[in-house]
């Protein structure tokens, strides 16, 4: 049997498995994306990891030498009891503190093997990459409408709308001839010839549901275009705000709030040499740096997320990846 479908019927067919094969390319490229934002973003918990896993051993530092002072104290009778039992305390939290911070580090680097493998038990490099330049937030939403999400939207909108097109071409007829051979051994043989020819007399129960099914799937498809469209430009203009915030933070950490807190401490340390204040009042100091630190490497590590999810959304370059290596 051979059927002999109408031209425009053959050709919207070619049409539909041209774009499945443009939606299966542009899925590629999203899954590439996703990839290396999601092995960036596992990285960089490890490297928060890593970076508060030093940041815990120095207040810990501070805490024991702390006790030891107070211990000292204690005994000359300069401090009190209560004095004694919270700085003590305070060091047995920290130790908590560190043992958890290495716990998490554990964890991160199973996690991040999940993309590289064994590589994941190397050291971690210490600096991120520089700050990319951020562009302007009109440019960035501009650059977002080539994303690989939309291009697979507007596939699945390209192939409802070609079968749509071919639920019309059902109203028309198709031609088809078979040729039968009948060997039977009790009787002559036979030779058939049959031409058949659709009669779309009865349109109601296939045809017009064929055509309403097909019209559906085109207004969903079209719906869902608007709908990541707006997802993604909301994307943007969150992680695009986010980024320009945490980028003045951190300058404002740099240049000022953590020379004022070294500035603290060299006061501190000129005022114990000099018989004026008390060595808690130094490890005060080094304890509220630290958590200047601390409350620093959180931005940081803010910003590269920010900056992960840019790239992402092909805001910033994707070929200025950062090297860790």
């Amino acid at each position: 049997m051979q059927e002999f479908p109408r031209a425009q019927k053959r050709r919207l067919r070619g049409e539909q498995f041209e774009h499945e094969a443009q939606r299966l390319e542009a899925e590629y490229r999203l899954a590439e994306r996703s990839i290396r934002r999601d092995a960036g973003s596992a990285w960089l918990e490890l490297w928060r990891g890593d970076q508060g896993l030093r940041l815990a051993r120095a207040g810990l530092r501070e805490a024991e030498a702390q006790q030891q002072a107070v211990e000292i104290a204690l005994k000359t009778g300069t401090a009190t009891q209560a004095e004694f039992l919270a700085a003590r305390q305070e060091a047995d939290r920290l130790r908590d503190e560190v043992a958890g911070v290495e716990q998490r580090i554990a964890y991160a680097r199973h996690a991040l093997s999940r993309w590289i493998g064994a590589a994941a038990m190397r050291p971690v490099c210490p600096e991120l990459a520089d700050a990319p330049a951020l562009p302007s937030l009109d440019s960035a939403l501009q650059r977002v409408r080539a994303h690989p999400l939309l291009a697979v939207a507007a596939a699945r909108l390209a192939a409802a709308q070609t079968g749509t097109d071919l639920a019309r071409a059902a109203y028309r007829s198709d031609w088809r001839v078979e040729l039968a051979y009948g060997y039977r051994p009790a009787f002559s043989e036979m030779l058939m010839l049959q031409v058949g020819v659709d009669l779309p007399l009865f349109t109601r129960n296939r045809q017009d549901r064929g055509l309403a099914a097909a019209l559906a799937q085109q207004d969903a498809a079209a719906l869902a275009i608007d709908d990541i469209g707006r997802q993604l430009m909301a994307q943007v203009r969150l992680a695009h705000h986010d980024y320009e915030w945490l980028t003045i933070r951190l300058k404002d950490y740099e240049q000022t709030l953590l020379p004022q807190s070294q500035n603290r401490i060299a006061a501190a340390l000129a005022g114990w040499r000099s018989g004026r204040n008390a060595l808690r009042e130094v490890l005060d100091a080094r304890r509220a740096a630290l958590d200047i630190q601390k409350a620093r490497l959180d931005l940081q590590f803010d910003r590269a997320q920010r900056s992960l999810e840019l790239r992402y959304l092909g805001v910033l370059d994707s070929n200025t990846e950062e090297n860790h290596e």
